[in-house]
């Protein structure tokens, strides 16, 4: 077995894998979507490690790069996400040779955190080989009791239809400005472009108003019932924005009736935004977080418990 790293490996080779491994129960799996992810990322490309016998490939490791910063120092950061071993290969320890091999790189990189999501089963493996758990991601979450029905699709459409952005829109003047201690990721009009307007498998809706804020929200489905999950949000702290806000996050609500709305905290948002719409408080019920430190870094402890992290809902969605 030979185990190349950023190989010259074809994603149609790599998607292939993937689906023969994984199916596609859980998330799309398709060359567009790869090549969104891991070539097209603003962050940079991942880090993608292939297993061969002979000229066969039967296993792969992706880390797709990202980025948290604070009011003084920025975090290179590798999220653990797409990996899948050949079923006739299952069992003989690929899928942690290829994460180690991929941890050396990582470190040779200078990258300082591994953070991802995984599932019950994998989750074993990386606490094994050095991850540690950092509990679930902590939403705040606003319980409205929409009337449970069926899920509509044509009327979400017609939702983000009437959400749009401007074609020629401008954020940056209220692109995030981190001044907080707490690590977040930095959102410009690059990057929202590619995590939402360029996403292949998401639609998205808006709110916007130029130079005052920006809200970008997705409809969820939960059992035939509608999550309004709030993604990014960056709104000035001026209270007549923010009353505006509010007002047209009250009208969105109104025509989704939704069961609940979720969203996690970060220094964008005002207080008085969740004092008037996130009553019930913050819940950790998102998914469970694990964290591989890499490089000697004193900043590093402060991820531990999301003590100075605060990821957007958005920038934490399973990719």
């Amino acid at each position: 077995m030979q185990i190349i790293t950023n190989n010259n490996s074809s994603t149609k080779q790599i998607v292939d894998l993937l689906k023969l491994s994984l199916g596609e129960n859980s998330t799309q799996k398709t060359v567009e979507f790869w090549d969104w992810k891991h070539h097209q990322n603003p962050f940079g490309e991942s880090q993608i490690i292939c297993a061969f016998e002979q000229d066969n490939l039967i296993g792969v490791r992706a880390f797709m790069k990202w980025q948290f910063a604070n009011n003084n120092q920025t975090i290179l950061c590798e999220r653990a996400v797409d990996t899948a071993v050949h079923p006739k290969f299952q069992g003989k320890g690929i899928f942690t040779k290829l994460t180690l091999q991929a941890l050396d790189q990582s470190k040779l990189n200078g990258i300082d955190l591994i953070y991802n999501t995984p599932n019950t089963v994998s989750k074993k493996g990386y606490l094994k080989m050095g991850w540690i758990e950092n509990g679930r991601l902590p939403l705040k979450l606003s319980f409205h009791f929409g009337i449970p029905s069926r899920f509509k699709n044509d009327e979400n459409e017609a939702i983000y239809s009437a959400y749009k952005l401007p074609q020629e829109f401008k954020i940056e003047e209220i692109s995030t400005k981190i001044e907080s201690s707490y690590f977040e990721t930095v959102i410009d009009k690059k990057y929202i472009i590619w995590r939402y307007l360029n996403c292949p498998i998401n639609k998205y809706g808006y709110l916007y108003d130029e130079n005052n804020y920006l809200v970008v929200f997705r409809l969820k489905e939960i059992k035939g019932m509608i999550e309004l999950r709030l993604c990014d949000i960056i709104i000035l702290n001026n209270k007549k924005v923010i009353d505006q806000v509010i007002n047209e996050m009250k009208i969105l609500i109104r025509k989704i009736k939704p069961v609940f709305i979720s969203c996690c905290n970060t220094s964008n948002i005002p207080k008085l935004f969740f004092k008037k719409l996130f009553f019930n408080g913050t819940i950790q019920v998102g998914p469970q977080i694990t964290l591989r430190s890499i490089c000697d870094n004193n900043s590093i402890h402060q991820f531990k418990n999301f003590k100075h992290w605060q990821p957007s809902l958005g920038c934490m969605e399973l990719f």
